[in-house]
């Protein structure tokens, strides 16, 4: 029984570790991706008031017109300067900043000078004071000419679109999100205290050395373990991190192995009453014994020697119940190891199955195909209906992929909206006849209270599209990725 419950929390503990780590991550994902659609929609109103004055920077009555009208339109902005080749500040709204004319030595517009192109700046002090980020598009003129820059400033400290894309995470289930420019300098924080200020160095050096995205487990200052998630914002090179400590993740898991200990305690309970009486048992008939090679050999005591004898046959059934018990602990183990290996959203196999089944088929040398799929504007369903319709669909997603699944296949969960078909032994040419297949249930079919979903789907295949199985995930993913940029509810597949 204690090895059972010593088994049943290591893995359920690395279970919960795991799911935290991949939360996180995919947490910052969806907030990195918020920020670089907002930088990007920034440097595209920018870019169009940039060709409005290409040729026209000595127009003051336009450029006034033009910086006024970007404040009104970007409620983000705090202001909007206009600064020439060299450096000097044409135009700075509001007027009431009194830059103009001056000659520019910020750390953002002095960058973006000399880099002569959409730039996004680290957070800086500001002449004005306040903490300030500064996003500024090149100004050319129709001759493709250089002729200074346009830029609006970013007071980080107030609340704005970029404050509204983080705080949406912010707190749940303990987590909390924070956004840290390109030297390590926080942009965004929970705690306002903490804006301005430098991150852990470690943290820096790690997501310096590690993918666009990832997990992490960090050591605070103060001294506690985090388990955290960081994706990198493409268009500013900012890393978004999701973290929350260790301790809170793992406080679902005593309740868990209380009921467990409670489940097994009943069968603890028969096996220490069926013990004794055992011991009784044996007892007895070593009492009876003792007697009748004591008494008379008379048939009366031979009878009861005899009868002796015919307990053997009962300690045999008492064996055979307790094996029965025993039985049903290891039932419970293989239970439990079962739902370490199951989404209990939608029942599908989760990341640990998916990893033994792909570390399974390169042992045996199996070629295979993978498919990955990512529900489109999920976070839309989540936003407008709330997350009982997104799990919901969530669900009916996983009854199609296994309808639409052949015998051998395997249908995952792999995180949050994105699910992935392991196919043994199928060319990428019917691999992606089984992902158009889907492509088409989906699109075909209504989820109740949300209406018509689609996805979005990448293929790639063992060993034609990478070396190794991760990789061809990766691929995979990639493509599913590229479907979602060319348009959404649409299929890749890799051409090795």
């Amino acid at each position: 029984m204690l090895i059972s419950l010593f088994v049943a929390w290591q893995v359920q503990r690395q279970a919960l570790l795991e799911n935290a780590q991949e939360s996180s991550r995919a947490y910052a994902l969806k907030v990195a991706s918020g920020v670089d659609d907002f930088i990007y929609g920034a440097h595209r109103r920018l870019g169009y008031s940039a060709a409005l004055i290409g040729d026209a920077l000595t127009d003051d009555r336009l450029l006034t017109e033009e910086s006024h009208r970007l404040l009104d339109q970007d409620a983000s902005f705090g202001a909007v300067i206009i600064i020439n080749a060299a450096g000097k500040i044409l135009k700075a709204t509001p007027e009431r900043l009194g830059l103009l004319g001056r000659v520019t030595h910020a750390d953002g517009s002095e960058e973006a000078l000399r880099e002569q192109r959409p730039m996004v700046s680290n957070v800086f002090e500001a002449t004005s004071g306040g903490q300030v980020v500064f996003i500024t598009m090149p100004v050319r003129d129709k001759g493709g000419q250089y002729r200074g820059l346009i830029g609006g400033a970013i007071n980080v400290r107030k609340q704005g679109t970029l404050h509204t894309l983080a705080s949406d995470h912010f707190n749940r289930d303990g987590t909390r999100t924070y956004i840290v420019d390109r030297v390590g300098r926080i942009i965004h924080h929970p705690d306002p205290a903490r804006v301005g200020t430098l991150v852990d160095k470690a943290l820096m050096y790690y997501c310096a050395r590690s993918e666009s995205s990832g997990p992490l487990l960090l050591q605070t200052s103060e001294g506690d373990s985090v388990i955290a998630g960081f994706a990198r914002v493409p268009l500013s090179g900012w890393l978004v991190v999701s973290e929350r400590t260790r301790a809170s993740t793992l406080v679902a898991l005593e309740p868990l192995i209380r009921k467990m200990f409670l489940s097994i305690l009943p069968f603890a309970i028969a096996i220490v009453v069926a013990i004794w009486w055992l011991a009784h048992l044996i007892s007895r008939p070593l009492r009876l014994l003792a007697r009748g090679v004591a008494g008379p050999d008379t048939r009366e005591n031979i009878e009861r020697i005899r009868g002796v004898l015919t307990w053997y046959r009962e300690a045999f059934s008492i064996k055979q119940e307790l094996l029965k018990g025993m039985g049903t602990m290891q039932d419970t183990i293989r239970r439990l190891n079962t739902q370490a290996h199951t989404d209990p959203l939608t029942g599908l196999a989760n990341r640990r199955a998916k990893r033994e089944a792909l570390r399974k088929m390169e042992a045996a040398g199996q070629p295979f195909a993978v498919v990955v799929l990512d529900i489109d504007h999920f976070k839309a369903i989540n936003d407008t209906w709330g997350h009982e319709a997104g799990d919901a669909t969530l669900c009916h997603l996983a009854r199609l992929l296994e309808a639409c699944s052949r015998e051998g296949d395997i249908v995952c969960r792999i995180g949050g909206e994105e699910f992935m078909l392991l196919l043994p032994a199928t060319p990428l040419v019917e691999a992606a006849k089984v992902g158009e297949r889907v492509r088409k249930r989906v699109a075909g079919s209504a989820v109740n209270g949300v209406g018509t979903i689609t996805v979005s789907l990448g293929i790639a295949g063992w060993p034609v599209s990478g070396r190794k199985p991760a990789d061809v995930v990766k691929q995979a993913d990639r493509l599913m990725y590229r479907a979602k940029q060319a348009g959404r509810n649409r299929l890749y597949v890799d051409t090795p």
